[in-house]
């Protein structure tokens, strides 16, 4: 059965509430059978003939874990509220201040570099390049390991392990009830949710290098204003041709863009040994630079990024209503009891339009021989003769 991630969110604390609360000092006893009973009547009233736990126990769930909520603020802090997606706590913090981190980051990067010259073979350029293009390959990699074997992206459980406490920090050390709660629902939502971890996990990181790239970028934009750059490359082992097939290379993408000339061999030779002057052919080199890192970095990462969100806001968890987790719930549901008549037609006739229910939802109705009920819009099938 496929659920939204609030529905699996509200189904797994409901489970931890009854797991851990056996004492029913928070969700009483008589509170658990009426929510059975409500959520039993909503499908009987939505025309449901035979209620299973597949019908309920949605329902069942909402009112356990707002009954839960209403008196104790940690377990309130679990339950999704209708109109929010991602839940808070420490990992919403973290995914909001990481790619502020990189972009903090990357504003003091090129600067540690050098704060007065821009080099062709800048290091920190080239790392953050060499690291983006080793990314979108493993991101390829990865597509076609999917795409020929599906079902082979699942999180590996280390990095389960490794990101769990920014789900819940404190829920081993925790003590009490509502501790407990805390714990024994993570342990069931990391169990059930890598998949939309793993995407959290990509989007995040996608809006890091993002914004790790646009720092770089606007360092070297703002520091233009107050500083006279001077450009040019110096090399030990290179001679200007080849620092120009480098940057050829390199600069690739922005020369294939229409009004942006590659560098000559003459200009890059110009500028060895940071010879070359400031001024308007600075200007460019900027803007080669910026640019460069707007379409190899910025633009690749924010569309990852973008398509790692629309993908969780399509992600749905995998309840099993027949599994082991239900059948506490599965046994209190009421019955339905179909009985068989055979006789003389008069003495049937009798019980035929006789229905009895009890008050906790338990049906017993009648048939003929022939196993016909006796309202066709039922279909149930005898389970016993007389």
């Amino acid at each position: 059965m496929r659920v939204t991630e609030p529905q699996l969110r509200t189904v797994l604390l409901a489970q931890a509430i009854e797991h851990a609360d056996a004492e029913h000092a928070l969700v009483s006893a008589v509170e658990l059978q009426e929510a059975t009973r409500q959520a039993v009547a909503a499908a009987r009233a939505r025309g449901v003939a035979r209620v299973g736990v597949a019908e309920v126990m949605l329902d069942r769930a909402t009112t356990i874990a707002r009954h839960a909520s209403g008196r104790d603020t940690t377990v309130a802090a679990l339950n999704p509220q209708p109109g929010h997606g991602e839940p808070g706590g420490l990992a919403a913090w973290v995914a909001r201040g990481l790619p502020l981190a990189a972009l903090l980051l990357g504003l003091a990067t090129d600067r540690i570099s050098n704060a007065h010259r821009v080099d062709l073979l800048s290091p920190p350029l080239l790392a953050v390049l060499a690291w983006n293009l080793a990314a979108y390959l493993l991101i390829a990699w990865r597509a076609w390991r999917v795409w020929r074997t599906p079902g082979s992206s699942q999180p590996g459980a280390w990095l389960q392990q490794a990101l769990r406490p920014l789900g819940h920090p404190f829920g081993r050390a925790g003590r009490g009830l509502p501790a407990r709660i805390a714990a024994d629902f993570h342990r069931r939502w990391w169990a059930q949710a890598g998949g939309l971890l793993q995407l959290r996990t990509a989007r995040v990181l996608h809006l890091c290098a993002a914004a790790w790239g646009a720092g770089i970028a606007l360092s070297l934009l703002l520091r233009g204003l107050v500083v006279r750059y001077q450009f040019g490359w110096e090399s030990t082992f290179l001679d200007a041709s080849q620092v120009h097939a480098i940057v050829s290379v390199l600069f690739a993408p922005i020369t294939l863009l229409p009004g942006v000339a590659p560098f000559t061999l003459q200009e890059i030779a110009a500028t060895q040994n940071f010879a070359g002057e400031s001024g308007m052919g600075g200007s460019r080199w900027v803007g080669m630079y910026v640019g460069l890192l707007l379409l190899a970095v910025v633009l690749p990462r924010l569309a990852l990024a973008a398509w790692a969100r629309w993908r969780e806001h399509r992600w749905q968890g995998h309840i099993d209503p027949q599994g082991p987790a239900f059948d506490t719930l599965r046994a209190s549901l009421p019955g339905d009891l179909v009985i068989g008549l055979h006789g003389p037609q008069a003495q049937a006739q009798v019980l035929l339009g006789a229905r009895l229910q009890t008050p906790e939802g338990d049906h017993l109705r009648f048939t003929d021989h022939t196993g016909q009920p006796d309202q066709p819009d039922q279909p149930d099938q005898p389970v016993d003769a007389v």
